[in-house]
């Protein structure tokens, strides 16, 4: 797990960000509850619950802010990204994949 979101290669425009779930306001108490009390990896075991298929939608442009955490998860075939602004009070979490890989997985499919 790292802090730093310099990971991620934006010149080249190599990754792919799969929005998993976004939620602000009063949609986000509950996250942001479990974040203040818990912590980022509670929060991140919360924000798990809607991955669930497929049909998340995708965008070449990170999802999060200049001013929010940011904490990334590495896992075996892409990255977790958590997002977080309490200030502005909302949280997202989102998959990183390199381009091939997503539009490999959807080769073949129609």
């Amino acid at each position: 797990m790292t802090h730093t979101p310099e990971l991620f290669d934006f010149v080249n425009k190599t990754q792919i960000y799969e929005n998993i779930v976004f939620m602000q306001g009063s949609d986000a108490d509950k996250a942001l509850k479990i974040f203040d009390e818990k912590g980022h990896d509670a929060l991140l075991e919360h924000l798990l619950q809607w991955d669930i298929d497929d049909s998340n939608v995708y965008s070449e442009t990170p999802p999060w802010g200049t001013r929010d955490q940011v904490i990334v998860y590495p896992k075996m075939d892409c990255r977790l990204v958590l997002s977080i602004n309490t200030r502005l009070s909302y949280c997202g979490l989102c998959r990183v994949k390199n381009k091939e890989e997503k539009y490999a997985q959807t080769r073949g499919q129609y």
